[in-house]
């Protein structure tokens, strides 16, 4: 059966949401757009980026996670066209394309129904000006949801840093009525992304312990239940390595092509 050509509408529709999904986690790979998007078809997704950037609707630039790698941003014309904010266009520096990086990857790359909330809706879910920090939400199959505040310590971080931290984030959660209503809804909390196996490791035999011996210390005096906090891990080096063998793969695919 003939693949299904796409009418001039249904291509443009599928430009705003490649545009609208590179602006709402602030940048993509191509790796992500093409699961996204392409249900893992990546030439075809390779043909459409090309033809977003020579729109100058996407713009391609250079990471160094793990060596360089490419990765898209929108430009303010792609914003415009678009009909979202131009300061989703705006290039980020290293920690913000890290802690970006870590978001796409834990939302899109990974199992479950996972989204990055902008901070206008946050303050409607939350009904108070959010705080200042990445929030992102998970569906339940059941139905609702979890909001989330992101915290994505750099790989240097001490872990004993990140403990500290998730102290001070308990306390400031638990200073605000609406949020602890949420967390005991189990309908907000902390999400630790750490990018070394070990510092996870670490982190959920703390945090276990802290659960099973009701630790005044992390817990800000036993205000904030276990279930508020949970650690994640995103290795920026594993992410790196899964683009690497995605490209080698597209250019073996490339080779035989050529040679039948």
């Amino acid at each position: 059966m003939p693949a299904h050509q796409m009418t001039k509408q249904e291509q443009i529709d599928r430009d705003l949401r490649i545009l609208r999904h590179v602006g709402q986690y602030r940048m993509s790979l191509a790796c992500v757009i093409a699961r996204v998007h392409f249900d893992h078809n990546e030439n075809a997704c390779k043909q459409v980026i090309n033809r977003l950037i020579r729109d100058q609707r996407l713009v391609s630039r250079k990471g160094t996670w793990a060596g360089p790698r490419v990765y898209y941003q929108l430009t303010p014309t792609g914003a415009a066209y678009a009909s979202i904010p131009k300061s989703w266009a705006n290039p980020l520096g290293p920690d913000p394309l890290r802690e970006s990086l870590q978001v796409l990857w834990w939302c899109c790359m990974t199992t479950g129904q996972r989204t990055r909330v902008e901070p206008q809706r946050v303050a409607e879910l939350l009904g108070r000006r959010p705080p200042r920090a990445i929030h992102c939400a998970i569906r339940r199959p059941t139905g609702g949801g979890t909001l989330y505040r992101m915290y994505l310590p750099a790989p240097e971080t001490d872990k004993d840093e990140i403990l500290k931290r998730c102290v001070r984030l308990a306390a400031a959660v638990a200073r605000v009525p609406e949020l602890l209503r949420a967390v005991h809804a189990k309908e907000y909390g902390v999400q630790v992304l750490v990018t070394s196996k070990r510092h996870q490791q670490v982190l959920y035999k703390r945090f276990q312990h802290a659960a099973q011996q009701g630790d005044d210390e992390l817990w800000s005096h036993g205000v904030i239940p276990y279930v508020a906090l949970t650690v994640g891990i995103e290795d920026l080096p594993a992410m790196a390595a899964q683009a690497t063998k995605d490209n080698e793969r597209r250019l073996h695919a490339m080779a035989r092509s050529k040679s039948q």
